[in-house]
């Protein structure tokens, strides 16, 4: 056997935490031996299958029957969906990062970056998500600002509408006719208070900001072509 399919976990989960546990740690695994995420979908549900001796189950029938939740079919369905899951987070967070690093024509493109850079660092720390959560704000303010400027549109500056990330995405949506959703504006949104410890963030606050930071630069790519008129490559 080699090393790969060394990897063990001692009991099938039976709930969804335990689940989560499990393919976390499975995919810590199949990183390790340098598997690219589109490698790891068929190899999780074959190591799943030799480690909690789930021999002989097949998901590949096409029927539909997955059996009781946490079953072993349902199970190595689970294992499957995990990865189209991880899979589809990184298709939008390729296109995210594509449109912020290709943005050209204003100043404040840069600062964005510099902003984003600093939000993931502090996510990664995990001990200051007050700045986490802040620089998320400030790199949508800043792209959103930009955005406008560039196009010779006027943007609020004074404190309050200046940082309000809904409004400033409602100027964008106006002004380029594009769709932005209001869900996440409001999640990236915070108030200044966030930005010198007044307010706590927890967590799940400071994550779900990111993930619909991500979620507006995707969509922002129609409308971030650079002043030179090249189009982004993927």
């Amino acid at each position: 056997m080699d090393s790969m399919d060394a990897w063990t976990w001692p009991t099938r989960p039976a709930t969804a935490t335990e689940f989560e546990a499990m393919m976390s740690d499975l995919d810590r695994h199949l990183a390790t031996h340098n598997l690219l995420p589109a490698q790891r979908s068929l190899n999780a549900a074959r190591l799943a299958s030799m480690a909690l001796k789930l021999s002989g189950t097949s998901i590949l029938s096409g029927d539909g029957d997955r059996g009781e939740p946490f079953s072993p079919r349902d199970l190595l369905a689970r294992v499957i969906d995990w990865y189209n899951r991880v899979m589809q987070a990184y298709d939008r967070g390729y296109v995210a990062m594509a449109t912020l690093d290709e943005l050209k024509g204003h100043d404040l493109f840069d600062q964005a970056r510099g902003d984003y850079t600093h939000s993931v660092e502090a996510l990664a720390a995990g001990l200051v998500l007050s700045k986490a959560r802040w620089d998320t704000a400030q790199c949508a303010e800043k792209v959103f600002k930009g955005l406008l400027g560039r196009a010779g549109q006027p943007f609020p500056t004074n404190a309050a509408q200046g940082h309000d990330i809904v409004h400033l995405g409602d100027l964008v949506m106006k002004h380029f006719g594009i769709a932005l959703p209001d869900g996440a504006l409001r999640a990236i949104h915070c108030s200044p208070k966030v930005r010198y410890g007044e307010m706590n963030v927890d967590p799940n606050e400071a994550w779900t900001s990111h993930d619909a930071l991500l979620d507006v630069l995707a969509r922002l790519r129609p409308i971030a072509l650079p002043v030179d008129g090249k189009r982004l490559r993927r």
